[in-house]
């Protein structure tokens, strides 16, 4: 090789590994481990919707991504002068921190790394993660078990008998369910060291990360001066204030068994949370039989006899742990509804097969008149 030529190929790998150290600092956080030999795969947002609020200052501005599995949208009411797309960013940005930490659905994120390594000696984690497996456990002993991370490896049976269209067998479900048990879940006081007691065992966040994420995507609006917001995430609510029309938000309860945009009752809130979980949106086919998604940790079995469950809570992640341990408990769930201060729920349940509805003592409140 000549000098000029070694010359170019010295510049060549001085950039390269430049560009790599670039990356590497980019996307790994110094708090916890990130997958690595993958390929992080960005989110990717719908343009901007924009409009003015008749007789008023504001724009009502709307965007969406697909992110934690669902469709999330983020709608701002706010004067001209907010760099609304910068607000944007930093919003679904968080939610991507959060994907990469919490879905059970990615190939690239920390949660998969975890079920797919031997963890009975213990594995480094993010101390925000372990504070949301904490945070888990402790829901988890309000609700009797109701409510249990631990479900993966029920909720992955169900999800391979509806590739192959079929049910599970008695003796599948009972062997699998000798794996959930949120008890078998330990973490180090540091919440840094998390230890499962067999290395067969899968943790699933979907029931607890969607409601965080909307949490801390709305601390991250507020830090930007947003005084009128909403965020959706496939049935979950939150919301910042009133509209700026001085109005309150609303959100519809679907009738399960009605066309869809039908609702048995339109909540109105402000600065509040719902969230509704339910069997009519979403569900496994076990050939020809449809089940729910959500399923009895207890038992191993779905949950069919509570079609919907609404949540309404001061902050998203109490009101989407609440709808699943509902969606399970029922109407019984409402007796630590009524312990719990400002939640209150409204529960549909199957009776003698028909439709019974009951509601929490402060539920009435919410209703539109």
């Amino acid at each position: 090789m000549t000098r000029q030529g070694k010359l170019w190929f010295s510049l060549f790998l001085c950039g390269f590994f430049i560009g790599l150290l670039f990356f590497h600092m980019q996307n790994v956080k110094n708090d916890g481990p990130m997958p690595t030999g993958m390929e992080i795969k960005r989110y990717q947002v719908e343009a901007i919707n924009k409009r003015r609020i008749n007789e008023t200052e504001f724009f009502e501005i709307i965007q969406t991504a697909h992110q934690l599995g669902t469709k999330i949208t983020i709608k701002l009411q706010a004067k001209e002068s907010l760099p609304v797309k910068d607000v944007l960013k930093a919003a679904f940005d968080r939610i991507h921190e959060i994907e990469l930490m919490m879905s059970a659905r990615r190939s690239d994120s920390i949660l998969t790394q975890i079920n797919a390594t031997g963890k009975s000696k213990g594995y480094e984690i993010p101390a925000e993660l372990g504070m949301i497996i904490s945070k888990a456990g402790e829901y988890s002993r309000l609700t009797g078990g109701a409510f249990d991370i631990s479900v993966g490896p029920i909720l992955n049976l169900y999800r391979i008998a509806a590739q192959t269209k079929t049910s599970p067998s008695e003796q599948e479900i009972a062997d699998t369910k000798q794996l959930v048990d949120y008890r078998n879940i330990s973490l180090s006081e540091d919440l840094q060291s998390l230890t499962l007691a067999n290395d067969s065992m899968a943790l699933d966040l979907g029931a607890i990360a969607k409601g965080y994420a909307i949490d801390e995507a709305i601390a991250i609006l507020g830090e930007h001066g947003v005084e009128h917001a909403l965020i959706e995430a496939g049935g979950d609510i939150r919301v910042i204030g009133k509209r700026a029309d001085g109005k309150k938000w609303s959100a519809g309860i679907q009738d399960p068994k009605g066309e869809s945009g039908e609702c048995i009752h339109i909540l109105e809130i402000s600065g509040r949370s719902v969230c509704t979980s339910g069997n009519y949106a979403r569900g496994y086919w076990l050939g020809e039989k449809r089940v729910s998604h959500i399923v009895d940790p207890r038992t191993g079995k779905p949950c069919d006899q509570n079609p919907s469950v609404t949540v309404i809570a001061p902050d998203a992640i109490t009101a989407d742990v609440l709808a699943t341990a509902l969606s399970v408990l029922g109407r019984k769930g409402l007796e630590i509804i009524e312990k719990l201060e400002g939640v209150e729920s409204f529960v549909l349940t199957v009776e003698n097969g028909s439709l019974s509805h009951y509601s929490s003592s402060g539920f009435k409140q919410f209703l539109r008149d």
